[in-house]
């Protein structure tokens, strides 16, 4: 079992603001983080452990009044996480945390040590958040900075060793912070070795971007790519990076298809489209 554990608690519904607040505490001497991310008063319920089985893990439940009960869903391991008479405005928690697999129930106290709002006067400097993704390996945490008046930026990411919790590296980024879901997983480079991604912005249209992040495949080193732009898809089967753009109200879009070759994007071909009102449809164009 890893020597620290990190709890992450994500409540969401489809309300147009969050409220995020971090928690903090101990088990059996050993830290606890707790983090909720709130977009209404009426809303579904996630969270994110790390420990058991070395990767994070998801719960769910929802929330009836003060009252929340939170599953695992996902394994054999079927723990629950009861809070005690929950309410997110409270300085201090209580969590029952009950594990199946080590047949015990544990009381779990957490002081709020972080409270803020997506567009708040709150400020604050690499706030760290796991991340539910993680590789064989490793497992990451976003760091995350706000100014006030200002949306939260994802400013770097921390990327740490299974098992041992001990940190391989860190990477400065500048990207936006979505609540949700930052960081995904995949072999971008089509060399065998899982790679992972973070948002980096949303855009017009369908458009948003990425952040590709690569494995050295000598090392537990990962680096950043140049790969660019927006709504890349990747065809493990044959190797190739395909790339969708629209623009101008979704009246022209473009399609390119790329090989890899050192870990850079070689462009292979482009296509161009225009909607025709005549035809109703749209029409190949010269690129320009």
């Amino acid at each position: 079992m890893k020597l620290i554990f990190s709890i992450y608690l994500m409540l969401f519904s489809v309300a147009l603001f969050s409220q995020t607040r971090v928690y903090s505490g101990s088990i059996n001497n050993k830290p606890i983080t707790l983090t909720t991310y709130c977009f209404s008063d009426n809303y579904s319920s996630a969270l994110y452990i790390q420990g058991m089985l070395e990767s994070p893990i998801k719960f769910e439940g929802h929330l009836s009044k003060k009252s929340l009960m939170l599953i695992e869903q996902e394994h054999l391991i079927k723990d629950t996480l009861k809070f005690i008479n929950y309410d997110p405005n409270d300085s201090l928690i209580i969590v029952k945390w009950s594990s199946k697999l080590e047949k015990k129930e544990l009381t779990l106290a957490l002081n709020k040590t972080s409270d803020f709002e997506y567009y708040d006067d709150n400020e604050f400097k690499n706030l760290e958040l796991l991340q539910l993704e993680s590789t064989e390996d490793h497992y990451f945490k976003l760091l995350v900075s706000k100014k006030s008046g200002e949306s939260p930026r994802v400013k770097g990411i921390k990327i740490l060793e299974k098992r041992t919790d001990r940190l391989i590296q860190e990477l400065s980024l500048n990207c936006d912070y979505s609540v949700l879901n930052n960081l995904n997983l995949g072999d971008f480079n089509f060399d065998g070795i899982q790679d992972f991604a973070v948002f980096e912005a949303s855009y017009t249209g369908d458009n948003a971007s990425n952040i590709y992040i690569l494995r050295n495949p000598e090392s537990d080193n990962y680096f950043i790519s140049n790969y660019h732009g927006t709504s890349l898809d990747f065809d493990y089967q044959n190797k190739i990076i395909s790339k969708r753009n629209s623009c101008c109200m979704g009246n022209q879009y473009s399609t390119a298809k790329y090989r890899v070759e050192n870990n850079e994007m070689v462009l292979i071909s482009k296509e161009c489209y225009k909607y025709d009102p005549i035809k109703k449809d749209f029409v190949l164009v010269d690129c320009d």
